[in-house]
């Protein structure tokens, strides 16, 4: 009797502890020595935002801490479960959804007489509203000295700051015989997260990102931030240059975690110039510049990497300089001009429009086409103006060829993804044609393939759209060269594909000539225009029309071509197709 009054204790026990650990506000968890989680409450399963179900059988630290909000402690950690020892500690954590939460956290042996540590108890509780409130009452009081030196968003030291502190580690540096690193960092891809999602979106990237990059640092490192989307690093080294290398790739490697904005995924990347002082010269400001430049080869390079300064970056930059200030002057006195080429119906000959191309009249270098410039115009934000100066020539020229009598259908231009990320732009393009008693039809408008597919929720993607539905022909160029597959253009708004030259070079190589006349065969099924561009031979000519190809553009028909020269080829052009159509009425 008294062994089933003992049972029956035990039991009622083992429900109480049950009960308790089901109702309190405290995570718990039950995890094997092999580092499974076995048992959790819903307090546990509450705090990290997971299913419990999907935590039963888990690493428990892949839940519990993120090395690089806490290495310290997640290296005691890991020092206390192999000697099977207890643990406590502070921990910042990761929910499901990425938001950060923190706890206080205690990791508790279970042992018995024969196997030693055979499990642990995991005890935690949530102390974020804590550590929140904490943080707001180190804000709440600053002197005004800390507003002058600190950004307001990310509470990270400003430009003034970060020089006040260069110039002092210099110094430092100088007396010490040590050398200072200094890490230009710009968020990749940020500018699309902040026109698409907003202002608040933005700034969480920009908070999470300097709170990721501040955890990876040392704790002599200093991090500043200097601009909308970039940040600087001071770091005193010695002359182990391993440590810049591990540096940067932490940076990366960290900032580049996806993040959640209210659901939507926010990703961007991070591209880093460093300088260091023996080898970039010995003031902040020569420093900064150095790394400056860095980071301008950095995104050359690719973006998402870093590049150190070489004293041959130096003229580079400087030409590059110089560029920046001729073309802006170019765009302002006109020494920018539209260029013409043809594109031609394969079914009848009949024009159909011509292309616009910029072409800028360089003082010393000649021509230039926009394969030479256009990096340079990019990193000055001057793409959009160089569209509307190529725009409202190539209108101008349309209105002047039609009053001269001469049948030209249309124009088209290239739409960079800078303009398309203006919301205004359907509305400028609307404007340019109005005020010239032009419709819709009179423009075809020329879109990069991964400028269509950057999402549904994208500035440009609207754009387009609007574009679509008001009656422009937005014709897909490049297609082929990489980004977008057959299979994306049925969820496309647009009225034709450009094929790209790449493609058409080859021909009549019968494997391109089977890819073509694939495009060809879903285009027509899908309703959609093909033009074929860089034909350079009569035999070309031939396969595509034999293929089926609407229309086409190579130097076959013309290169491009002035105003003057393109008034000089329509009418040379009317006289060959008299004289053919003569020669065949005959």
């Amino acid at each position: 009797m008294q062994d089933a009054a003992d049972l029956e204790a035990s039991e009622k026990e083992a429900r109480n502890l049950a009960l308790v650990a089901e109702h309190t506000s405290d995570g718990v968890s039950i995890i094997s020595r092999t580092g499974r989680i076995e048992w959790l409450n819903a307090a546990f399963a509450r705090h990290s935002g997971f299913a419990a179900d999907d935590l039963v059988g888990r690493d428990f630290r892949d839940i519990l801490g993120r090395r690089d909000a806490n290495p310290k402690h997640i290296d005691d950690l890991d020092h206390a479960w192999d000697k099977g020892r207890t643990f406590r500690g502070e921990l910042e954590n990761r929910r499901s959804d990425e938001a950060p939460f923190w706890t206080d956290f205690e990791l508790i042996p279970i042992t018995d007489s024969e196997t030693g540590v055979s499990k642990f108890i995991s005890v935690e509780r949530n102390v974020t509203e804590r550590r929140i409130a904490s943080v707001r009452l180190s804000e709440a009081t600053p002197t005004e000295d800390y507003h002058a030196r600190h950004d307001v968003l990310t509470g990270l030291p400003n430009r003034q700051y970060l020089l006040a502190h260069l110039a002092l580690s210099l110094n430092a540096a100088a007396e010490n015989g040590t050398r200072v690193a200094v890490f230009n960092i710009d968020l990749d891809h940020f500018r699309p997260i902040n026109d698409t999602l907003g202002q608040a979106a933005g700034d969480f990237v920009l908070k999470t990102s300097a709170k990721r990059m501040r955890h990876v640092l040392r704790n002599n490192d200093f991090l500043a931030r200097v601009g909308c989307d970039e940040f600087v690093v001071v770091a005193p080294i010695g002359d182990e240059s391993e440590v810049i290398a591990r540096i940067g790739a932490r940076l990366i490697e960290n900032v580049q975690q996806t993040m959640y904005f209210d659901g939507e995924e926010c990703k961007v990347g991070a591209s880093i110039g460093i300088a260091i002082s023996d080898a970039a010269g010995s003031t902040p400001d020569d420093l900064i510049l150095a790394a400056d430049i860095a980071l301008y080869e950095a995104k050359r390079a690719g973006r998402n990497g870093y590049k150190m300064f070489l004293e041959e970056m130096g003229s580079v930059h400087s030409n590059r300089q110089r560029l920046f200030g001729e073309l802006k002057e170019a765009i302002i006195k006109g020494g920018l001009e539209a260029y013409f080429q043809p594109q031609i119906s394969l079914k009848d000959e009949r024009l159909i429009g011509f292309e616009l191309l910029a072409r800028w009249s360089h003082p010393r270098n000649g021509i230039l086409t926009p394969d030479e410039f256009i990096d340079v115009a990019s990193e000055a934000g001057l793409v959009a103006d160089i569209d509307a100066t190529i725009l409202q020539q190539g209108l101008d020229a349309l209105v002047v060829m039609r009053a001269r009598g001469y049948d030209v259908p249309r124009v088209s231009i290239n739409a960079s993804s800078q303009s398309l990320r203006d919301p205004a732009y359907p509305d400028l393009l609307m404007f340019e044609l109005d005020s010239r008693n032009l419709t819709p039809e009179a423009l075809a408008v020329e879109v990069l393939e991964e400028t269509l597919i950057a999402g549904d929720s994208d500035i440009a993607s609207k754009n387009i759209a609007k574009l679509h539905q008001a009656g422009f022909c937005v014709e897909l160029d490049d297609f082929g060269s990489g980004y977008a597959a057959m299979s994306n253009l049925a969820s496309l708004d647009i009225s034709s594909i450009k094929i790209d030259k790449s493609l058409i070079e080859p021909l009549p190589q019968a494997a391109n000539e089977a890819v073509v006349r694939a495009i060809i065969a879903l285009c027509r099924e899908l309703d959609l225009e093909v033009l074929a561009e860089g034909i350079e031979t009569n035999e070309q000519v031939g396969i595509l029309r034999e293929l089926g190809c609407a229309n086409a553009q190579g130097y076959w028909f013309g290169k491009p071509m002035t105003l003057q020269r393109m008034e000089m080829w329509l009418d040379g052009r009317a006289k060959t197709l008299e004289g053919f159509r003569t020669a065949k009425s005959a």
